[in-house]
């Protein structure tokens, strides 16, 4: 593995390590309260101070509770307190330590990685260097590809979608002619009804004309037979 290699990889550990000594420290600082406060103090004086603070609280709070007949339980209240304390205190000065480590050993690094890329290596780091800029090169080339295939597809995708939206709009008029034909279909519809309804009234009314003539000529003709009957049956008894 070449020097470069390892000045990477020891560089991405450092990061690591810092990002995981932040997270340790924010944490100690959130369940510590006050004594983020006074970081910059150190272990001891903080460690002071913070007991002074819980024996002030715990007097005060002796002061009362002797009224209230609990000074067992506050005092073992005011020890695990005080235990906590300083358990965290000491937590917080070793991640301290650890993050001013890390920042040591990164800015190491990164002085050597500096120098390295400044003065050059031997032939397989350049070769790496140039690996790790052809491999950049063509990256940048395939997301520019990626990135200009994805607008062609955007584009051909709003293509799409306004042709539809066309393609809908002529619908929509096609729907509204036939609704139109179709209301105009339907009044032809009801004035062929209503001819027809008085075409039937017509020959309805036509037909009971014809039956009353026929009734009449029926009615005129027995008549004339009678008549005929009448003026015959005349004569004859005439003639004898």
């Amino acid at each position: 593995m070449s020097k470069v290699e390892q000045s990477v990889k020891e560089i991405l550990n450092a990061q690591t390590e810092i990002e995981r000594s932040m997270e340790a420290i924010d944490n100690t600082n959130i369940l510590v309260g006050e004594e983020v406060a006074y970081s910059d103090l150190s272990t001891a004086e903080t460690t002071n101070i913070v007991t002074e603070i819980i024996r002030a609280f715990a007097e005060d709070v002796n002061a009362d509770t002797l009224k209230q007949n609990a000074k067992g339980n506050n005092a073992v209240c005011i020890s695990k307190l005080e235990a906590q304390v300083r358990k965290r205190t000491i937590k917080c000065d070793s991640c301290r330590n650890k993050l001013k480590d890390t920042e040591t050993k990164l800015a190491a690094l990164q002085t050597f990685y500096d120098v390295i890329i400044n003065h050059g290596g031997d032939d397989e780091d350049i070769s790496l260097q140039q690996s790790v800029e052809q491999l950049r090169e063509q990256l940048v080339q395939t997301a520019l590809m990626m990135y200009e295939e994805r607008n062609r597809v955007i584009v051909n995708q709003k293509n799409q979608i306004n042709a539809l939206n066309n393609q809908v709009t002529s619908l929509k008029e096609v729907v509204s002619i036939t609704r139109y034909l179709l209301q105009i279909c339907n009044m032809e519809a009801k004035q062929l009804q209503a001819k027809v309804d008085n075409t039937k009234k017509k020959i309805s009314e036509e037909r009971d004309r014809h039956n009353t003539m026929i009734n009449k000529m029926n009615a005129a003709m027995r008549l004339n037979a009678n008549l005929k009957k009448e003026k015959f049956s005349y004569f004859y008894f005439k003639v004898f």
